[in-house]
């Protein structure tokens, strides 16, 4: 079996093993997705007017029980985070490909415009869909993306990867460049 590419490696349009890509496009063998990979069950969200954008990584998957077969829990957090946030005009939901969090299924991020951007990762959908709406409103609310920590429920405390400041950030020691 060969070896999955690093996480920094791009995407092969087609790996390298002898086994062909399955339904969802991603190789028997080792799992790796091509980059031509398509999105059948989820399409991307329009360009919306929203003042964010939770990011719902679609890729990892999981292993079921019983070793035979996995799933993809992103695919169902992205549907049932779309169909919450259906009618807040605020809110938009867009399935990824890859957020490059492998190893903590499932994964959002948070952005908007002139917020910070939140990477979040061991996400369940039956366990955290709430936290995860409550979290995404007080983002949405806050004027710079940031929640404070002691507002912010456990998955909120502990399954963050990373916070990114947002685009143009300069830090108030830096000075005029």
């Amino acid at each position: 079996m060969s070896q999955p590419p690093r996480d920094n490696a791009p995407l092969p349009e087609r790996c390298a093993c002898s086994e062909p890509s399955d339904a969802e496009g991603a190789c028997k063998d080792c799992h790796v997705f091509a980059a031509a990979t398509s999105i059948k069950n989820l399409a991307p969200s329009p360009v919306t007017d929203a003042s964010i954008t939770v990011f719902v990584c679609i890729t990892c998957r999981q292993i079921l029980p019983d070793g035979e077969g996995f799933h993809q829990p992103g695919r169902e957090l992205a549907e049932v985070l779309r169909e919450r946030f259906s009618s807040d005009r605020n809110v938009a939901v867009t399935p990824v490909q890859c957020l490059s969090v492998c190893n903590r299924p499932s994964t959002i991020a948070l952005t908007g415009r002139n917020k910070w951007t939140y990477l979040i990762g061991n996400l369940e959908t039956a366990a955290h869909l709430d936290d995860i709406v409550t979290f995404a409103r007080a983002y949405e609310q806050s004027s710079d993306g940031i929640v404070p920590w002691t507002e912010r429920s456990e998955p909120f405390r502990k399954g963050i990867v990373a916070r990114v400041p947002p685009l143009g950030f300069t830090h108030p020691e830096q000075g005029p460049s």
